[in-house]
């Protein structure tokens, strides 16, 4: 299950879906460490696949990505 926090950088990925964000960015947004940001992408990713979903789309020195499929 993600934390209120994992549920809030994943909403927060979803509604930037057409760019790429970075980890300092997202740690900026959220008041929080780039460390504590990068346990948190991984936790999200483990869940994402844990529930069948796509995972992150991470990019080297782009950043992360992530848009909610839509349901059928």
């Amino acid at each position: 299950m993600l934390t209120s926090r994992e549920a809030q950088i994943l909403l927060y990925l979803n509604r930037n879906f057409t760019k790429y964000i970075t980890v300092k960015d997202i740690a900026t947004h959220f008041s929080i460490s780039e460390r504590t940001t990068r346990y948190e992408l991984k936790d999200i990713d483990d869940w994402l696949r844990q529930n069948d979903l796509p995972a992150l789309d991470k990019k080297p020195k782009k950043g992360i990505n992530f848009k909610i499929p839509k349901l059928q």
